[in-house]
């Protein structure tokens, strides 16, 4: 075999591989189930307290598995629906306080936040509560406790 030849060849094996794995990858995607997390990070920290240091006053770190879907587009659809209900809850614990939210994009993820002053305890205690709930549509078998998530991968 002559070096053109051995390059023709080696050229084809190449966009083989590359074709191959690119119908493996989208098939992957557009077969897989696809999983709905939540996330949700609480804080109550004494009101003298730097936000900077609310991390010491955790009381709610977890992610949690609402439901799993055959298609995207029905995680997708769930995930805009728990969004929903998640910042009317939000809204009625703090009706004159803000939720805030990230934008639904094409909804692979959402986010919501809110911070109010409250009294706890029995001795009434000024405390500052923050919140943050964030809800994810992952394909079946990625951990987002384990897996770094890339949202260019989910699109």
């Amino acid at each position: 075999m002559t070096d053109s030849t051995n390059k023709n060849l080696l050229l084809s094996l190449i966009v083989f591989v590359v074709l191959l794995f690119s119908v493996l990858v989208t098939s992957a995607h557009g077969d897989t189930a696809w999983v709905l997390w939540r996330y949700t990070y609480t804080t109550r920290a004494p009101k003298e307290v730097k936000a900077t240091d609310y991390e010491r006053y955790v009381i709610q770190n977890d992610w949690v598995i609402l439901n799993a879907f055959e298609t995207r587009a029905q995680c997708l659809s769930l995930l805009r629906e728990e969004f929903s209900r998640k910042r009317e809850s939000m809204i009625a614990d703090d009706p004159a306080g803000k939720v805030n939210q990230s934008p639904l994009g094409d909804g692979v993820t959402a986010s919501l936040w809110s911070g109010r002053n409250i009294k706890f305890g029995q001795a009434g205690t000024e405390m500052h509560l923050a919140q943050e709930h964030h809800l994810w549509c992952l394909p079946a078998g990625v951990d987002p406790r384990t897996t770094r998530i890339n949202m260019m991968q989910q699109r």
